[in-house]
């Protein structure tokens, strides 16, 4: 059975991989990594500022900082280090059909570090903003920054999948200590 879910997801990884062009390899890159995010960032943490007091507002960076810190150690030190899956770009069975942009990055990809930040982070900031409009947007951006990390060469789409199970998970139990430990202000 596992031998039938890892063909699966070779299977679209390779069909979600296939759609590069120069445009997308350029842009890819980018919607990855953190620059590009920064306004987002911004007006994120400006709409935590003008929602809470100031108590409340630095819990909620706390907060954040502590999902971040929690989806990275799982992420990386438990579930990579575990279960060692090679990335789509170390696995010599597939290397050669692959589109690899930029760097292939660390030999194992399960679960998706990136998946699990961003998705971590949108759970978080849904439950703390609480505006379905605002929900929209994050995990929004959080499926585009996934499917930049299989277009990349770097993860299956288990990886990414798994990675976002992971945020959705911490980004809960961190909001439930906020609501228990944040002052009532």
């Amino acid at each position: 059975m596992l031998e039938w879910l890892e063909y699966i997801d070779r299977d679209f990884f390779l069909f979600f991989n296939g759609f590069h062009n120069s445009f997308f390899d350029n842009l890819m890159p980018w919607l990855s990594g953190n620059i590009l995010w920064l306004p987002f960032y911004g007006w994120l943490i400006y709409t935590l500022f003008k929602k809470f007091t100031t108590k409340k507002f630095v819990w909620s960076l706390v907060a954040i900082i502590l999902c971040v810190a929690l989806t990275d150690l799982i992420s990386f030190n438990v579930l990579k280090e575990t279960i060692q899956r090679y990335r789509p770009c170390h696995n010599l069975e597939i290397s050669n059909l692959i589109h690899v942009v930029g760097n292939c990055g660390g030999l194992h990809s399960f679960v998706s570090s990136h998946a699990s930040n961003v998705f971590g982070i949108a759970m978080l900031l849904s439950f703390l903003i609480k505006d379905k409009s605002t929900s929209f947007q994050l995990f929004t951006w959080a499926t585009i920054v996934g499917y930049s990390r299989i277009y990349l060469g770097v993860h299956y789409p288990a990886d990414v999948l798994g990675g976002g199970v992971l945020g959705v998970a911490v980004g809960f139990i961190v909001y439930r200590g906020f609501v228990k430990f944040a002052p009532n202000e």
